[in-house]
């Protein structure tokens, strides 16, 4: 429908209509499928090149910095830096606090680094760190100091926009690639 409509609405409309049509699907459900999301990936590319009036294999780094906007990789990882932002802040279902999530101060009080990290399952399969309970931990312990100093100050909606910020002023505008074809 974006690709009928990209002759005849401006690129402020097709956005608002990224926004409203497109997006919704991509945030359902990021936290479960968040590491299969390769056609995903595709589709998102696609709809980004139609709103911005690209050729069909423009690079889309730039085309997401330049209309603020975060690849699908990036949006499982703000979604999992919420869950840990509501899992720190005690905003989440009791469910979640039985020992299902354990921070490595919970089971020794030595100071090491990772003292305030969260503890990984044990995995008996490979398969097992596609589920939320190695995902999450992982996800908390490789975020950068920066954005876990702002989970206890900020708010959930400032600290989600932080993050957003954050993945999106790491976009490079420039090609990186050599004799790129595309860019020639």
């Amino acid at each position: 429908m974006m690709n009928r409509l990209k002759h005849i609405l401006p690129q402020s409309t097709l956005l608002t209509l990224y926004n409203w049509m497109f997006l919704p699907y991509l945030n359902y459900g990021t936290l479960l499928w968040g590491t299969h999301n390769a056609i995903l990936t595709k589709i998102q590319k696609k709809a980004i090149r139609i709103i911005s009036g690209s050729k069909y294999n423009a690079h889309t780094e730039p085309i997401f910095k330049k209309l603020h906007i975060l690849k699908i990789d990036n949006l499982c990882t703000l979604r999992g830096a919420k869950f840990c932002y509501q899992l720190e802040n005690n905003t989440l279902p009791v469910y979640f606090y039985s020992g299902i999530f354990t921070k490595n101060s919970e089971l020794h009080e030595y100071s090491t680094r990772g003292l305030n990290n969260y503890q990984y399952p044990n995995l008996k399969h490979e398969f097992m760190k596609e589920t939320l309970r190695y995902r999450i931990p992982k996800t908390f312990n490789c975020t950068p100091p920066l954005i876990k100093d702002k989970i206890s100050t900020h708010t959930i909606k400032a600290f989600s926009k932080y993050v957003k910020n954050y993945f999106i002023e790491r976009y490079n505008i420039n090609c990186t690639i050599p004799n790129c074809y595309i860019c020639q």
